[in-house]
């Protein structure tokens, strides 16, 4: 989730990945309410939240996708570097991700090893998959190179499965990279389309997913895959037995974690790919409507909100005030594009002012 720069020239990709963490919000949102409502329209919202996060893995689909693409148009915009500056710089900002990751975990489940540092989070995740998309991408045959590293990624993710095995890092724990790392791969290649022949290329890659979703649709398997992590008991967030606000239990606590699965990832290519076709095509029209300034201001600031929407949600957790209910989740979840959208405005501000001061 690499910020974006204050100008670009496709915003259906801020679009798009303004419309993902919307969802991340309601996601985080729904996991942190404490109950259901017990009859009438509330159990209701409720049945329609809970059906919804079946769909939470199109959320960190569109990130790692969004992520390729961007590679692809950063490349291009950099054209002048050397392809080895060029990796340089991704992978300099990718260890800034991955300790950001390493932070963030440390706050909410402690130091437990191997997790917090294989699999601290989804930071860590597009950390490794800019990190090896960037080397696919500067390489002598990019496409063969991108391909290569999806189809390896996807073979990995389905051998671990047929033998039951979960490791952290690859697919268990809060930053299993796989599969997402060949969204990111995927993406790259569909911008490679784009660059060639524009929208009409990421339609193409859509089209030529749908087989893949209607199977995955007909399917029984599961698009999901769930791990089981454990931890020491913290009595709640580490954070807050760190500041002493808690007492830690004397045993451990279990955490489940999801990943795509095989079926998973191959059903979720079409949707996503279709989505960025869709915003990219009508872009220009749709980036002039002011109704959707918000969600161009949290894509363009995704890295900036991700963060801070994790500190709002922590700080609500440590206060106590867990949403009872659906619609308390929903207003939970207004709150946080609010208060997101306003820090994305100053973000977007801020450069102008910085460059007035000198």
């Amino acid at each position: 989730m690499p910020e974006s720069p204050r100008r670009r020239s496709d915003p259906g990709l801020d679009l798009h990945r303004g419309l993902a963490v919307v969802l991340m919000f309601l996601a985080h949102a729904w996991r942190m309410q404490d109950g259901r409502a017990p009859s009438g329209a509330l159990r209701w919202l409720d049945d329609t939240l809970a059906w919804m996060d079946r769909g939470v893995a199109y959320v960190a689909a569109s990130f790692l996708f969004i992520a390729g693409f961007s590679l692809v148009l950063a490349r291009r915009d950099a054209a002048p570097r050397t392809s080895r500056a060029f990796f340089v710089g991704v992978a300099r900002r990718a260890g800034w991700l991955y300790a950001m990751s390493l932070l963030m975990f440390l706050a909410e489940h402690g130091t437990d090893f191997p997790d917090i540092v294989a699999s601290s989070g989804i930071l860590s995740v597009i950390a490794v998959a800019v990190t090896t998309t960037a080397a696919a991408v500067v390489s002598a045959r990019p496409n063969l190179a991108l391909t290569a590293l999806a189809a390896i990624v996807m073979g990995v993710t389905f051998a671990l499965e047929a033998m039951g095995l979960s490791v952290s890092g690859l697919n268990a724990g809060p930053g299993g990279a796989i599969p997402l790392v060949a969204f990111s791969a995927v993406g790259a290649l569909t911008a490679r389309l784009y660059l060639a022949r524009g929208v009409k290329g990421v339609a193409a890659v859509a089209a030529v997913a749908s087989p893949g979703f209607v199977i995955a649709l007909a399917q029984d398997d599961r698009w999901l895959a769930l791990y089981t992590s454990v931890y020491r008991d913290h009595g709640g967030l580490a954070i807050a037995h760190f500041l002493g606000l808690t007492s830690p239990g004397p045993g451990t606590v279990s955490r489940v974690f999801w990943n795509p699965s095989t079926m998973g990832a191959v059903g979720l290519l079409a949707p996503v790919a279709l989505t960025t076709t869709l915003l990219l095509a009508a872009q220009n029209r749709l980036a002039s409507w002011l109704a959707l300034r918000p969600l161009l201001l949290l894509g363009r600031h995704a890295l900036t909100v991700f963060v801070a929407h994790y500190a709002m949600l922590g700080v609500a957790d440590l206060a106590g005030l867990r949403p009872p209910h659906g619609a308390w989740t929903l207003l939970l979840v207004a709150a946080l594009v609010a208060a997101c959208t306003g820090l994305s405005a100053i973000a977007e501000r801020w450069p102008k002012r910085a460059r007035r001061a000198k």
